[in-house]
């Protein structure tokens, strides 16, 4: 899709001016309250984390993301994410289009969901204590084999029933399309022996595109789709690849390339559905 094509995509519908003045204000006063929000429920995941309460921290996860999606006038239509596992854990593996791909899952996840970020958020006061004592993952995206170190010491966590929440596309997308996978959450849950599940989003990229600050511009409620789809199991890959003593990297890349190919045509169905754009 031409980049001229996927602007008229995100920004053809409109409720008008008075609306668009409505929304710019609207989205400079959520800056200012956001920020209190997030200090109060980061105090609230870093008291919890050091009493080891991990399903009140994904309660208060939940929480937060279900206040933001409100006071933005964000709805989500989820299906499909029941078939998340209860136990063992998984690898959520999802497109990255908008920083409200992240509340859009969590809020109606229904399970002890963890993500992986970027290492330099850990660093940002009160927020980056609370993802640390959450069990999040910190992510140094120019250092493979620190990540794949990450990933190794993280492993036990699947034992507890964590879900780690990983974008293969290793970064958000500047425009609504499906980007190159990274074969690093595929490496990660062949080595821990637990299934990848696809999680398509559309619709947070209309939301807040990447590199914007304000949020739901032109537009007093929008739509973000979620569709959660069948587990795909390493045991599965590992017989696949076909010869004694496959690798686990070429066990990975096949995991990373069934996961596209159910992906990509959702994807495109949820595009053409949304109705934001009816």
């Amino acid at each position: 899709m031409k980049s001229s094509e996927n602007s008229v995509l995100r920004h053809r519908v409109s409720d008008g001016p008075v609306i668009y003045f409505l929304t710019v204000i609207r989205a400079i006063i959520g800056i200012l309250l956001i920020i209190p929000w997030t200090i109060y429920i980061s105090v609230v995941v870093i008291i919890f984390g050091y009493m080891k309460r991990d399903d009140t921290i994904t309660y208060n996860m939940a929480l937060w993301s279900k206040v933001v999606l409100w006071y933005f006038g964000v709805t989500v239509i989820h299906k499909g994410l029941e078939k998340l596992p209860l136990a063992g854990g998984a690898v959520l593996a999802f497109n990255h289009q908008s920083d409200f791909d992240i509340p859009a899952v969590t809020a109606y996840a229904g399970r002890r969901l963890r993500y992986g970020a970027k290492i330099e958020l850990f660093s940002v006061p009160f927020f980056g204590p609370a993802i640390r004592a959450a069990g999040c993952l910190p992510i140094a995206r120019e250092n493979r084999a620190e990540v794949l170190k990450v990933y190794q010491m993280a492993a036990a966590s699947f034992q507890k029933g964590v879900i780690f929440a990983l974008a293969p596309e290793g970064t958000r997308q500047s425009e609504p399309i499906i980007g190159n996978f990274k074969k690093g959450p595929f490496i990660f849950a062949c080595n821990a022996g637990v299934p990848v599940v696809p999680v398509v989003i559309e619709g947070a990229d209309r939301v807040l595109p990447k590199n914007r600050i304000f949020v739901n511009l032109g537009r007093w409620r929008r739509t973000i789709q979620v569709e959660g789809l069948d587990p795909i199991f390493p045991a599965e890959n590992l017989a696949r690849v076909a010869s004694p003593g496959a690798s686990t990297s070429a066990a990975a890349l096949d995991m990373l390339a069934r996961t596209r190919e159910v992906i990509l045509p959702v994807y495109s169905r949820l595009q053409a559905s949304n109705p934001d754009l009816a």
